[in-house]
């Protein structure tokens, strides 16, 4: 038996037909036998396709007369998602996640002989399990499942809306049965451990959950587990308990799987339950199972706020190079942005996570030839990354090479004009350090302001193939180009360069850890990896175990979580976010993290913007809770407030507070003398109040 955290795949709908595999329903409640499948071999990415559309519309599919080895299983599971531990079976020493299920033959009870949902008593509990039936009863021996949406769909609106704003706790105790110590000492076949700790398990939930697959809403209580509502005693929730119980298993609902060796079934967890029927007394019947779980929506956002480094507080003194640096590594890269109307964007990371720090000090060494440095190349656009990466970024520059993965006016002008860019390279040569101002010919400037001349097109076409380098960037913020072995250090020069698929793998690793939890596209976005090359590398790190696939409550698309990952119990941040911020870069991410929609508005035309030209979100704790549009008029000394909106249901008073502190700190830092804070939005009065007041 295994069980297993996350899941791949998303519904498609029922309506579609399967051309890899043949499935049979198994009732009209739920369940379907899937034939067609050997699942010892190799099966094709569209075959599982299939098989987790299937499952997802199935709720529980049946694999008939397959021969599996535990290491067979342990692939199939993985396909499922990341196997996960039972707390009170001992796993098998060679496959710890895999656990025994036998009934010896002069017991009298069996393991699973009442409604539930497996181990909802853990914070994290499985999505789904596996279950491989290796000896059977003649007879007997059946599994019943309910369908958990059918049984929600099935109530009345009232009743409903009364679920709806309830949680229920969960506990591992199994009281009702007489006890966990007591019920498993009936059973002598299985590896029993830790019951004698049972009743300290506990977890609440929701007793309606909407599944992240699907969006269907189901039912998530059961009477093994659950034995009271949140804010109420166990007498007060008995009878509603009860209730449900018995409704959700009407069998109306239900279908039932005969077992013979050979059968493999697995079940979604989410939104079904199942019962494992005794009526085998005197025959054996063993199977083999390995586990998977979901992250709630709060937990994944905790997650992701530890890994962009805001769950440690602020140092107390104004941060060194190895401290700047520390988190420009932790984060993978800083995203640069020629706007200028508060502060350039790659200043703004390292503020919000550190608190004030030397620009000057930032700008002397980031760019500094030798080791500790950084250098600018095409990362999530333009970007600063540590130099240690540079050799992971060796493909792109090829690719280029061959006139691949750059922008079509740019793969035009190349393949026009080599020999005029082979001449800019030997200026660059003998020149060099250049901008581009100082390169080649002028054209006339036709049209747009980004139009480019054709030495600026050829040099950054040099620059994009790593056949030159940024040195640094002037006042006006232009590139100074130069020869790479003269602006990287000799030993990032001399290191190998990694194939392309060790280098997606390791820059994807990097992307991960940066943001902790996210969704495939999440993780190719970070580098601007192309769908085919993060999708492979993401399978590559799955299978060695750097990536677990899981389901985050809400997310409508599977999730990955950086196996390294921790959950701080909670997050004490306050900060200011740049719009290229690597927290919220990604805008359906910041929506799904945060419940909260942003847009850049600064090229929307002035009268059509929501919110402001540079809009930043303010994060107090765990939440982002207001947003301010700013710009720094140092002309004056002003930090200029020209507007300000809170989110719904904050406490406006204390969001105002701590974000007047925090654009005061802002301000100190910017060499600015006082905050001027203007009219527009909803938390403008009570900014101004926080100002007043302190």
């Amino acid at each position: 038996m295994i069980s297993w955290i996350g899941v791949e795949g998303k519904r498609r709908g029922q309506g579609m037909g399967y051309e890899r595999i043949e499935v049979r329903p198994l009732a009209g409640a739920l369940g379907a036998e899937i034939a067609g499948v050997d699942l010892a071999r190799e099966q094709g990415n569209r075959t599982w396709t299939e098989i987790h559309r299937a499952f997802l519309d199935h709720l529980v599919i049946v694999f008939r007369d397959q021969t599996l080895s535990l290491d067979d299983l342990m692939a199939v599971g993985r396909r499922f998602g990341e196997p996960s531990d039972y707390p009170f079976v001992k796993g098998l020493d060679s496959h710890p996640q895999i656990f025994e299920i036998v009934k010896e033959p002069h017991e009298a009870k069996n393991f699973g002989n009442a409604w539930h949902s497996d181990t909802t008593y853990l914070r994290r509990p499985p999505l789904g399990t596996l279950l491989y039936a290796k000896e059977t009863p003649s007879h007997g021996g059946d599994t019943l499942f309910a369908n958990q949406y059918l049984a929600y769909e099935s109530l009345s609106d009232g009743m409903r809306a009364l679920l709806g704003r309830l949680a229920g706790v969960n506990s591992a105790s199994l009281k009702r049965a007489g006890g966990r110590t007591s019920r498993h000492s009936n059973i002598s076949g299985m590896k029993v451990q830790g019951t004698d700790d049972a009743a300290a398990v506990e977890a609440v939930h929701p007793v309606v959950r909407a599944h992240p697959g699907t969006g269907r809403k189901a039912l998530y209580l059961n009477r093994s587990h659950t034995i009271r509502f949140e804010d109420m005693t166990e007498d007060e929730s008995q009878p509603l308990i009860d209730y449900l119980a018995n409704h959700a298993v009407r069998p109306e609902f239900t279908c039932r799987v005969r077992w013979a060796p050979g059968t493999l079934t697995v079940w979604d967890n989410r939104c079904t339950q199942h019962y494992a029927i005794n009526d085998y007394t005197g025959q054996r019947r063993l199977k083999s199972l390995p586990r998977r779980s979901t992250l709630s929506a709060d937990e994944a956002r905790r997650l992701a706020l530890a890994a962009q480094g805001f769950d440690r507080p602020r140092a107390q003194v104004t941060p060194d190079w190895r401290g700047l640096r520390r988190i420009v590594k932790q984060l993978g890269l800083l995203q640069i942005d020629s706007v200028n109307v508060l502060v350039r964007a790659h200043y703004l990371p390292l503020f919000s996570r550190l608190g004030p720090y030397e620009r000057t000090h930032f700008d002397a060494r980031a760019y500094r030839r030798g080791a500790g440095g950084l250098f600018e190349y095409w990362g999530h656009e333009a970007s600063l990354i540590p130099v240690e990466y540079q050799p992971l970024l060796r493909w792109r520059m090829a690719r280029a090479e061959q006139l691949e993965g750059m922008w079509s006016g740019m793969t035009r002008f190349a393949r026009e004009r080599r020999d005029y860019i082979e001449e800019v390279l030997a200026q660059i040569a003998a020149e060099g350090p250049l901008s581009a101002s100082e390169i080649g010919e002028r054209g006339p400037r036709q049209g747009s302001w980004w139009q480019r001349h054709d030495g600026k097109w050829a040099v950054e076409y040099l620059f994009w193939a790593g056949r030159v380098a940024a040195l640094s960037r002037s006042n006006s913020f232009e590139r100074a180009y130069d020869l790479p072995e003269r602006v990287l250090p000799r030993h990032v020069l001399a290191l190998p360069t990694p194939p392309e698929p060790d280098a997606h793998r390791a820059l994807m690793r990097i992307a991960a850890t940066a943001l902790g939890v996210a969704t495939a596209k999440d993780l190719r976005d970070y580098f601007r990896m192309a769908p085919r090359d993060g999708q492979r590398a993401i399978e590559a790190l799955v299978e060695a175990g750097d990536l677990v696939p899981v389901d985050v409550e809400g997310w409508r698309n599977p999730a990955y979580l950086d196996a390294r990952a921790r959950i701080p119990r909670r997050v004490e941040a306050r900060a200011l976010l740049a719009p290229f911020d690597p927290l919220i870069w990604e805008r359906a991410r910041t929506e799904r993290l945060f419940g909260f929609r942003y847009r850049l508005e600064i090229y929307t035309p002035a009268p059509q913007r929501v919110h402001g030209y540079y809009v930043l979100p303010f994060l107090l704790d765990d939440r982002l809770v207001a947003r301010v549009d700013l710009k720094a008029d140092r002309a004056n000394g002003a930090l200029i407030v020209r507007a300000a909106y809170g989110e719904a249901a904050i406490d406006r008073g204390a969001a105002a507070v701590a974000l007047m502190d925090e654009l005061r700190l802002l301000a100190s830092w910017l060499g600015l003398d006082r905050v001027s804070i203007g009219r527009r939005g909803d938390l403008a009065p009570a900014l101004r109040a926080a100002r007043s007041a302190s």
